[in-house]
This record gives C-alpha cells, sequence and structure tokens, in this order.
C-alpha cells in the first residue's frame, strides 16, 4: 500500500521499541484499542501484535524510508466491519498529511481489498487534529462516549464515527474502483486470436465452444 508520501509496510523488530514513546503522547492519535495498550513496553506490544487480535502497519515515508507511525484495525461485530487507528509518533510529521495519507491507505485497503462495509474510528475531543478531520465531514458522527479516555490525571471524552461502503464511493461520482483481475479488453483480444487460429487449423469443436464462452458482439453490447 502506496501513496504519495507514504507507504504502510508491515510491523518490523525495530517498531516494538518505538511504540511506547508514540503512544503516550496524547496528540500523536489513537490506535485500535485505546487506552487499553497504554503503559506497554516494547515487550508488551510485542505479546499485543503477535496475539493477533488487532492487525498493524507501520507508516513510512517514502522519500527516505523512515518509520513515522502506525495503523491498525481489527473486526467488529462482523468480518466487514472494522475498527480503525492511526498514530503519528514522529512530531516532525505532524500536519504534514503523510499521517493522514497513512491512513486513507488503510481505509482504501479496507474498503477495496476486504470488502469493508463499515468502518469505526474512536477520536480523542482534546486532540485537534483528529477534530479536524473529523470537521471536514467525510466521517458520520455517531456519538459523544463520555469521560472515555484517562489522560493526565483526567477523564476525557472521545467522539466514536464511522464511515460505511456508500459513503466512501459516493464522493466517486459513480466510479467504482476496479478490482477485477480481468480486463474485459484483453479478454476479448485474446478471444479473438484464438477464433483466428482455430478457423485455420480445422478446430470446429474447440471453435463451437469458443463461440459460447465469449462473444465480442454481447461483450459491448
Amino acid at each position: 500500500m502506496e501513496g504519495m508520501l507514504v507507504r504502510l509496510r508491515p510491523v518490523s523488530e525495530d517498531d516494538y521499541g518505538r511504540l511506547p514513546t508514540w503512544t503516550r503522547h496524547s496528540a500523536a492519535g489513537v490506535l485500535v484499542g485505546g487506552g487499553q495498550s497504554d503503559g506497554l513496553d516494547a515487550a508488551g506490544w510485542r505479546s499485543a501484535i503477535e496475539s493477533g487480535h488487532t492487525e498493524y502497519a507501520a507508516i513510512e515515508t517514502r522519500i527516505d524510508g523512515e518509520t513515522i507511525g502506525m495503523v491498525s484495525w481489527r473486526p467488529l461485530a462482523h468480518d466487514r466491519s472494522f475498527a480503525v487507528g492511526a498514530v503519528v509518533g514522529d512530531d516532525q510529521w505532524w500536519d504534514s498529511g503523510a499521517g493522514l495519507e497513512g491512513a486513507l491507505l488503510l481505509v482504501d485497503h479496507l474498503f477495496q481489498r476486504e470488502r469493508a462495509h463499515r468502518l469505526e474510528l474512536l477520536a480523542a475531543c482534546y486532540n485537534r487534529r483528529s477534530v479536524a478531520f473529523l470537521a471536514k465531514g467525510d466521517l458520520v458522527v455517531d456519538g459523544v462516549l463520555r469521560d472515555y479516555l484517562y489522560v493526565d490525571g483526567g477523564y476525557h471524552d472521545a467522539v466514536i464515527c464511522s464511515m460505511n461502503r456508500e459513503e466512501y464511493l459516493a464522493p466517486l461520482d459513480g466510479y467504482l474502483p476496479s478490482l477485477r483481475l480481468i480486463c474485459d479488453a484483453d479478454a476479448d483480444a485474446a478471444a479473438g486470436t484464438l477464433r483466428r487460429y482455430l478457423a485455420g487449423s480445422g478446430g470446429d469443436h474447440l471453435r463451437g465452444v469458443l463461440s459460447d464462452w465469449r462473444m465480442p458482439e454481447a461483450a459491448h453490447a
């Protein structure tokens, strides 16, 4: 999964040591699981990631391969519903658009490759970057979770929001991302080549089978 600024890659050995620092910073973001992972050391993060309950991918810059954050996701009520999260731990990349692109790469992957129907995101009300993202209007606010997070010795509200498949596709103005492995034009060209070959080889039976399999006139009707 690769964008203009960043790519998503599998978690590496070095990432376990980065996560304790990244997740302690309240402005960095929220990974799936929220406060459940607070206070974990590198060994704790290794155990949590290797358990497989939640999937993780590192956000890496395309320019120099620097690891700047992490995205996470896990299934919810059914296998096409996911909770997603993201954290950008390197403050030099805050407000750069890199973290947003990493999160959007995950959104694209889940809707296009995992055939997701609904994604759910939790955002801390004190995180101005998360709130600004919500204010763009691409997500539906489902509700406010009062006193959901405990940070800096106090309780803080969180916003839970979501996007379903129809909402994901709506800005595309009718264009559906192509997930097909077979190109119609290539298939027609292949069928034509085989017809011409069989016409000169006397393969009447195979020629009939091929005609039943794909008719160019019908394919473009």
